[in-house]
């Protein structure tokens, strides 16, 4: 005998009334979870028997083992291979609608201007009507005043047909409805109520919803619905609104009840969502353009590192497919990073390279492709782990279709910047069109307000860059990122002397001194980033002049935006103006970054240097890991993650990134003081392995992921 009782609602809860690309997933995805249960299943609709049996043709659902049809006043069970009608619960019909039959109902009804539905649809204890929405809540009132008058007991059920945007009502005995159908085969069938399950969408569905019986809501159920269950329900305990839609809602809400046991020791399939910037799984083009940063190299390294993890089966790193003559490397559909780790790319608007502020018009095509994707793989994934606003945005719809939970990585918001920029109530609408940030800061809040968990790198990024939201602290996990300890070794071990040879050419082809010690940095062209203010302090201070040689890597721009050649310019300019030639490069040459990156640390230490991160505000900063690493002391903005990192690391000092006199009164006293640079040195380099490894930040962030399943 088995011990539960599934039983659900067909049209708009197992199967859409719009047409969804994952329909066919999310039925077998339903159809294994009833499988896998002890449960009887029960098919529960407003459909007529034949109806109901080509709904499941055309969709796959699996055969259930009994079905009540027409609103409740039908129920079938299947003998010899044949339906066949339970007789019994008609007769049981037949008692409370006191002689009259389904024409005298009708008859009764003839002066209201509605409209019969098809004969199909009309049954012995069934009479229904197509009614415009606009009048509905009138019309039944008007019907309900009718059968009072004539003291005729009737369920007058009123829905909406999603489809064609239509009122249905359907005027049944009082004793045929979908809450006595269910509670009679319960019965029959010897299981407990409280072993019955139920789920819906619609209004029909309320008696059910509000009857005590264990009642799952999906998440595409209109609002009105919602509240009306809410408000009605005595147990609210026993009402459960699914976050998925469809069957996928259907499956999440059976787990919640514990009819589907969830799966132990399941290997994980995560999906990791970085749609914008160029992204490739070597030789990256980092610095290429202003979406091409640190995101891609967290993404990247941290899928990597779940890829070594016993507990993972798959990790795709999805991202935008780019067909470009002008950036190769970008167009292949899935590219392999190791045996667990792939990068999928996927098509959305234009084939060529756009930049993410104008990706905005194409996430709907984007979010549509990637359910595709999931179809064509045949199974789902177990995470979303989206990256920055656009991807937010698509993981959110995703999650919200299919149940499965979503984790969220910021990176850089909106609302901060807009404040940065001086947008306001008179330029939001210029400003707008450049940068979407209307659309931007919703995507971010109903992101936030969806996500499961938030990934944050700091305590500072929790609160000034969350703090500006509406957030949940709870989400909230502050998880710090890593480095690829492998690749940036200190710099006292293993050295590539061809990278080395070639650096120190650089080196003496654009410095009068090539033996001072470098001032390092590596950053985008970008204004944020506030590398004309480390220009100007090196300018202002000779005796850091004296010292020092001022080298800023910022990578190729010739195809980057008006506002790079703009802010390179400038920089040139006052390289040229306070007659820094030879002391001062900012150098926009494209470079292996794995290989040279590096080896440019490597040399900054070995002549005695220091790593400067000038940006107005750095949520994190992963160029400052890199560099501690091999064993450079650091001179950074004292906003935001930097200042984390100096506590753990203890290598090094921070300024003032508005100030150009602090900045270069901070690096020239960790350059003359040999005593602290030797200590700044030491102690990045060893800590840096105890606080910063991908390997840890992917088992802190696996915790919070298992968490969540």
């Amino acid at each position: 005998m088995k011990k539960y009782l599934i039983a659900s609602d067909i049209d708009g809860t197992l199967i859409p009334h719009k047409s969804n690309c994952l329909t066919g997933l999310d039925i077998q995805n339903f159809n294994k979870a009833v499988s896998n249960s002890d449960a009887v299943l029960v098919y529960v609709s407003g459909r007529h028997l034949e109806l109901a049996l080509k709904g499941l043709k055309e969709s796959g659902l699996m055969t259930p083992d009994f079905f009540i049809c027409d609103v409740g006043s039908s129920i079938y069970f299947k003998k010899s291979g044949k339906w066949i009608k339970d007789k019994k619960y008609s007769g049981i019909l037949k008692k409370s609608w006191k002689g009259l039959s389904r024409k005298d109902i009708a008859s009764l009804l003839g002066g209201i201007d509605i409209k019969e539905q098809e004969k199909t649809k009309l049954k012995e204890f069934k009479q229904s009507y197509y009614l415009p929405m606009e009048i509905s809540k009138s019309v039944v009132a008007q019907v309900k005043r009718i059968f009072k008058k004539n003291n005729i007991e009737s369920s007058v059920i009123y829905s909406v047909d999603d489809k064609d945007q239509v009122g249905l009502l359907d005027i049944l005995p009082t004793s045929a409805s979908k809450t006595s159908a269910i509670k009679y085969l319960s019965k029959k069938i010897k299981i407990p109520n409280g072993n019955i399950v139920y789920s819906g969408d619609s209004g029909n569905d309320i008696d059910v919803f509000v009857s005590g019986i264990k009642s799952i809501v999906v998440a595409n159920t209109r609002d009105e619905v919602k509240k009306e269950a809410k408000r009605k329900t005595k147990n609210k305990n026993k009402l459960y609104f699914a976050e998925a839609k469809h069957s996928c809602g259907v499956v999440e809400g059976l787990k919640h009840f514990g009819v589907v046991k969830k799966e132990k020791d399941k290997k994980l399939y995560i999906q990791m969502h970085s749609m914008h910037g160029l992204f490739r799984g070597k030789n990256l083009e980092l610095g290429r353009d202003e979406d091409t940063g640190g995101q891609i190299v967290y993404v990247l390294e941290l899928a990597k590192s779940f890829g070594k993890l016993d507990n993972v089966k798959r990790v795709d790193i999805i991202t935008r497919k780019i067909v470009d003559p002008k950036y190769p490397g970008y167009s292949k559909d899935i590219e392999k990073i190791t045996d667990k780790v792939n990068i999928v790319r996927i098509s959305c608007g234009p084939k060529g390279y756009i930049k993410k502020v104008k990706l905005w018009p194409y996430l709907d095509e984007f979010t549509d492709n990637c359910k595709k994707y999931i179809s064509k793989l045949g199974y789902y994934p177990d995470i979303f782990h989206s990256n920055y606003a656009d991807s937010g945005l698509v993981c959110t719809k995703l999650s919200e279709d299919l149940g499965i939970p979503q984790v969220h990585t910021g990176h850089s918001l909106g609302k901060p910047k807009m404040q940065r920029l001086g947008v306001n109530a008179e330029n939001i609408k210029a400003m707008d069109k450049i940068y979407y940030f209307t659309k931007r800061v919703e995507a971010e809040q109903r992101t936030f307000t969806h996500s499961s968990a938030i990934i944050v790198s700091s305590q500072d990024e929790k609160n000034s860059q969350y703090g500006v939201y509406k957030v949940n602290n709870k989400k909230i996990n502050i998880i710090r990122p890593g480095i690829d300890l492998e690749l940036f070794r200190y710099y006292k071990e293993a050295r590539n002397k061809n990278i080395e040879k070639k650096i120190e050419k650089i080196l003496r082809d654009n410095f009068s001194d090539p033996e001072k010690a470098p001032i390092f940095s590596i950053n985008r062209m970008d204004y944020r980033k506030n590398l004309i203010s480390l220009v100007r302090a090196f300018a202002e201070n000779k005796k850091l002049q004296e010292k020092a040689n001022l080298f800023i890597f910022v990578g190729p721009i010739k195809e980057g935006s008006k506002e790079q050649k703009n802010l390179f310019n400038e920089i040139v300019d006052v390289i040229d103006k306070e007659k820094l030639i030879g002391k001062a490069l900012i150098y926009n040459k494209a470079i292996n970054y794995s290989l040279y990156v590096p080896e440019l640390y490597k040399t900054t230490a070995r002549l005695g240097g220091v790593f400067v991160n000038p940006a107005l505000i750095e949520p994190f900063g992963l160029t400052l890991l890199e560099a501690a690493a091999v064993g450079v002391p650091l001179a950074t903005t004292k906003n935001g993650g930097p200042v984390n990192i100096i506590k753990n690391c203890q290598n090094g000092l921070l300024f003032d990134p508005k100030k150009p006199k602090d900045i270069s009164k901070t690096i020239l006293k960790i350059i003359s003081d040999k005593k602290m640079w030797k200590k700044f040195s030491e102690c990045g380099a060893r800590k840096v392995k105890n606080h910063y490894s991908w390997d840890t930040t992917a088992k802190r962030e696996m915790e919070v992921l298992k968490s969540l399943l």
